[in-house]
C-alpha cells in the first residue's frame, strides 16, 4: 500500500508540477531621477577661514603668542562679560 502511495505521488507531481516558463530570469530595471535643478558643487572650506573672519586685535594677539608662546589676551570688560558674549 506504501509503495503504490508514492509511486502515485512521484506520477501525479510529475505530471501536475509547477511548469517552467521561458521568460527570462534576470529582470533589469533602469531608473533615473530628473532634477530641476543643475548640481551644485561642494564648497571647500579654505585653510585661512578663520582667520580671515578675526578681527585686527585677534590677529595681533595670535601673532603675538606664535613669536613668544606667551598667551596675550586683551579684553574690553570683565572675563564674565567677555565669555558671555563669546558663548562659553
Amino acid at each position: 500500500m506504501r509503495l503504490l502511495i508514492i509511486i502515485l505521488f512521484f506520477i501525479f507531481n510529475y505530471c501536475f508540477g509547477q511548469q517552467k516558463s521561458s521568460l527570462p530570469h534576470k529582470y533589469v530595471f533602469k531608473s533615473f531621477v530628473i532634477s530641476s535643478q543643475p548640481k551644485k558643487p561642494i564648497p571647500v572650506i579654505r585653510p585661512d577661514f578663520i582667520s580671515l573672519k578675526q578681527g585686527y586685535i585677534c590677529k595681533q594677539e595670535w601673532k603675538f603668542e606664535k613669536k613668544t608662546r606667551v598667551p596675550l589676551r586683551l579684553r574690553i570688560g570683565s572675563l564674565e562679560y567677555v565669555n558671555k558674549l563669546e558663548g562659553k
